[in-house]
């Protein structure tokens, strides 16, 4: 799959659009096309199977899609739902305080280390043009998880899984 910036007519694999993060003209990355895919069939699946459909879709390329979710989101959660919707009298809630920092990020940040380390293994790229930081925690709350792929390092609070 192809992946076209918004500004211009640059184009980028999917790795190379998950690595680079945001075109070289600042522009966002969007696929040229869509893929065939069962978007009705596939939200009768559980959602983490429904994050594996979409990722193995539309980032071709970027390892095996079911292994990233299971390996993001098995067992830290409190719900197999990650996201349940809940009805509150006449409305509808979605939970998004069910991950490991109780915040909606949980669902997009729990899988991106791992699409990142799989994106630059299947590229063949060694080094990733942006250095991702934290200054929010001090130094020594601060942990270093096992590398992911023996390049990428993830730091969290003390005490906290990935």
């Amino acid at each position: 799959m192809i992946y076209r910036s918004t500004r211009s007519e640059h184009r980028a694999s999917a790795p190379e659009a998950v690595l680079q993060g945001i075109a070289p003209d600042g522009g966002l990355y969007v696929p040229e096309s869509f893929p065939d895919f069962d978007w009705q069939g596939c939200l009768r699946c559980p959602p983490t199977e429904i994050s594996a459909r979409v990722l193995a879709a539309l980032l071709p390329g970027c390892g095996d899609a079911e292994g990233l979710v299971d390996k993001a989101y098995f067992g830290k959660f409190s719900t197999p739902l990650l996201c349940p919707l809940e009805r509150v009298g006449g409305l509808w809630s979605l939970e998004l305080y069910h991950g490991p920092t109780s915040a909606f990020k949980d669902v997009a940040l729990s899988v991106l280390p791992r699409l990142i380390s799989e994106a630059r293994r299947s590229s063949g790229i060694e080094t990733m043009q942006n250095t991702f930081e934290t200054h929010a925690m001090p130094a020594p709350r601060r942990q270093s998880l096992p590398t992911l792929d023996g390049n990428t390092t993830v730091l969290s609070p003390v005490g906290m899984t990935l």
